[in-house]
């Protein structure tokens, strides 16, 4: 038998801390949508992987919403902004570090 837990919060706790959340995920989303054109693949698929799992571990649809969807969307940004990063890192990189040796020790 799974024990269910049990974690009720006042409801000015739970808006106050969604709306923080919301904001913050919104901001991320609305700066870099332009920039990233896999963002909403990302949480989607992210999102969708952290419902299931509490579905699958037959977990209360409140720890659901306000654990795993929160640390999902927390999981997707940073998933998000790493494989951006990476991707106009390796865009950039042509393999030849000679050029760069040279700037490093001020040969011209």
């Amino acid at each position: 038998m799974m024990r269910q837990l049990s974690w009720h919060e006042s409801p000015t706790v739970i808006f106050v801390s969604c709306l923080v959340f919301g904001c913050s995920v919104s901001s991320v989303s609305y700066r870099r949508q332009d920039q990233d054109e896999c963002q909403y693949p990302i949480y989607a698929g992210v999102l969708g992987a952290a419902i299931a799992l509490g579905h699958g571990l037959r977990e209360s649809m409140d720890l659901i919403v306000f654990g795993y969807l929160l640390w999902a969307t927390c999981i997707a940004m940073v998933i998000s902004l790493a494989g951006h990063s990476l991707f106009g890192w390796v865009a950039t990189y042509d393999g030849d570090t000679s050029m760069d040796l040279e700037k490093a020790r001020g040969v011209r």
